[in-house]
């Protein structure tokens, strides 16, 4: 019967700490609701009205509106609706949150009869309401706005309110991390300098690590983009930027802007957050208002991100500049102590907490100390570990001197698959594999322990796709060097010159004839150009003709641009569906529609399988 009642009691306290919280943040909603009205509905029908207007003499289909109104919409949301959100999330968690940093105010809402739980939940309850009502407002307006013109709205829905669930999240996300760090500092101040700390060096320290890490470690490749979870993981004021970052600034119909990671990570950590919330709720003393910090593990965090981040940017700073090992290390030791300084006098109002501090400056050195260790040493043979030739499927070789084989994307312009040499016969495994020895034997010969170094010359990446399903990826920086008449040679020798490496290189050894929609041919210098329109069986010999010059080095050779030679444009015809072969495979079996872009290439006129050709079909008259 007690747990009955006190269950009803805390109901009933949450719902009126919600509505008195909702009250008062009234004029907040009324305030975001118009400046997001302005910041999406109102400029979109502006954009989508001036499309309208341009277009009196054009003919504009459905397919062309859609994807104005998408992009317009993308482009709105990252630029201003995220921004104004974000911003509201702060200002919204200083009012509702605030409180606990003023001591009059904390004493007075803990003498009155609500607990804490119901206090702290009905307020985060009421911000959400307050940037949810305005955001599924104006996101339901900009469906009336397409619907106000011939756009495909069946083909957006998908992509908008993959937008709207993620700015939803990340709100929430951020907005629970607002409130986590009111709780665990003493003043207002300490809690927006957290936010802002927390949010701009957790990316950066992983960036940075990433930097240091690849350039002490040789072949390290953690596969770090923009697109990774971890660059932003408990950073959701940079985290809501990059879904938009990643997939540019247009977006195409039916196209999940978010990967479903995001999603997971995103609920996952806003639920710890919410939960590190209350309990630690539960727990602040009301003294600790006007304070410093009421928990001090959030600051002492923060601060080694910032002293760390400091130390290795301008360390890496000065090391690239003069590469000098040495020159990072002052960089580094300068950086950091002045960045540990100033972050805790800023959070101490002074340098009466300074010595104690340098506890914990120790322990950055001392795990500076220990990853560098680990890394200079080759962190447990990662450094010469390189698969058995048996154990190897396939070898995948990306050189971005010889990168632009071709890449295949579907119909949301989403990239399938990219023409990057593929190696799978044993012989040629076996060729990496002793490559990749060779490279790991002579880095442990003339530098072990290993220095920093940057990043000089071209980098190679070997992808070893394993036959128990695993993967190894090392990238190393590799000089290319030149023969007698400047033309570079590949560091691969041999394996560059195989047959194998050259037919999976190039688009050219995976479509067939009936692919090809026509032939652009120029003139070196472009002053001449002519499109044809061949038949099957002249398709068929222009392919036969330059996959023999392709083989032979005679096709985009770097030799020839000085000579008489002319370009090859091959236009493929869109969409295209894909029935078998070679590009089947390489798309793993695609069922829809694809896009391949177009490529370009250049010969001789006179020495060349393509220009006996050309010239015997009258191309160049």
């Amino acid at each position: 019967m007690t747990s009955k009642t006190s269950s009803i009691r805390r109901r009933k306290e949450f719902w009126e700490t919600y509505l008195w919280s909702l009250k008062k943040n009234r004029g907040m909603m009324a305030l975001l609701t118009l400046l997001m009205f302005i910041a999406l509905p109102m400029i979109l029908m502006i954009l989508m009205s001036n499309t309208q207007n341009r277009i009196t003499t054009e003919i504009y289909t459905p397919e062309m509106w859609t994807q104005t109104y998408l992009s317009s919409v993308t482009g709105l949301t990252a630029l201003l609706v995220t921004p104004i959100s974000l911003i509201f999330v702060l200002v919204i968690s200083v009012s509702l949150f605030g409180y606990m940093h003023q001591k009059r105010s904390v004493d007075l809402f803990h003498a009155l009869p609500v607990g804490r739980t119901p206090m702290i939940l009905g307020r985060l309850l009421s911000s959400l309401t307050a940037l949810y009502a305005p955001i599924l407002l104006n996101f339901a307006l900009i469906f009336v706005v397409g619907a106000a013109y011939p756009v495909q709205l069946q083909l957006c829905w998908v992509t908008v309110f993959s937008y709207l669930l993620w700015l939803m999240l990340i709100c929430a996300a951020a907005l629970c991390l607002s409130s986590f760090m009111a709780v665990c500092t003493g003043m207002t101040t300490d809690m927006i300098l957290s936010l802002l700390g927390i949010n701009a060096a957790y990316p950066l320290l992983i960036f940075l690590g990433d930097r240091f890490a690849s350039s002490l470690l040789p072949g390290l490749n953690t596969g770090l983009t923009a697109n990774s979870i971890i660059l932003t993981a408990v950073s959701p004021f940079m985290a809501a930027f990059m879904p938009y970052i990643v997939s540019g600034s247009q977006a195409r119909s039916g196209a999940l802007v978010v990967d479903a990671g995001f999603y997971i990570w995103w609920i996952v950590f806003t639920l710890v957050l919410l939960a590190g919330t209350v309990l630690l709720y539960r727990k602040r003393r009301s003294e600790c208002a006007e304070s410093s910090f009421a928990f001090s593990l959030p600051k002492n965090v923060i601060r080694f991100m910032i002293t760390a981040v400091t130390g290795l940017g301008l360390g890496l700073l000065l090391q690239s500049g003069t590469e000098s090992s040495g020159n990072f290390f002052i960089g580094l030791i300068a950086g950091s102590l002045a960045a540990h300084i100033v972050t805790e006098t800023i959070y101490s109002r002074g340098f009466k907490q300074l010595k104690k501090s340098f506890a914990g400056y120790g322990v950055f050195m001392a795990v500076f100390v220990a990853a560098y260790a680990f890394l200079a040493t080759g962190a447990l043979g990662y450094d010469t570990r390189v698969p058995l030739a048996e154990d190897v499927a396939s070898v995948t070789i990306q050189d971005p001197y010889t990168d632009g084989g071709g890449q295949i994307v579907d119909g949301n312009h989403r990239l399938l698959a990219s023409v990057t040499p593929t190696l799978m016969e044993k012989a040629n495994i076996e060729k990496v594999t002793d490559f990749h020895k060779k490279i790991t034997q002579d880095k442990r010969e003339h530098s072990y322990p290993y220095s920093l170094n940057s990043r000089n010359g071209t980098s190679f990446t070997l992808t070893y796709h394993l036959k128990n399903g695993g993967a190894v990826n090392r990238t190393y920086y590799l000089e290319y060097k030149e023969d007698g008449q400047g033309n570079p040679i590949s560091p691969l020798g041999e394996i560059a010159d195989t047959r194998e490496y050259k037919e999976t290189q190039d688009l050219l050894f995976y479509v067939e004839p009936e692919y090809i929609k026509s032939v652009d041919l120029d003139t070196r210098g472009g002053e001449d150009s002519t499109t044809f329109a061949p038949d099957l069986n002249t398709k068929k010999e222009l392919l036969d003709a330059m996959r023999q010059d392709y083989l032979e080095g005679k096709l985009n050779n770097g030799k020839d641009l000085d000579a008489e030679a002319s370009y090859l444009v091959i236009e493929y015809k869109a969409p295209l569906q894909v029935k078998g072969g070679r590009l089947k495979t390489l798309l793993n079996g695609y069922e829809g529609d694809i896009y391949l872009y177009v490529n370009s290439y250049h010969f001789l006129n006179s020495s060349s399988k393509t220009g006996e050709l050309v010239e015997k079909l009258g191309w160049n008259k």
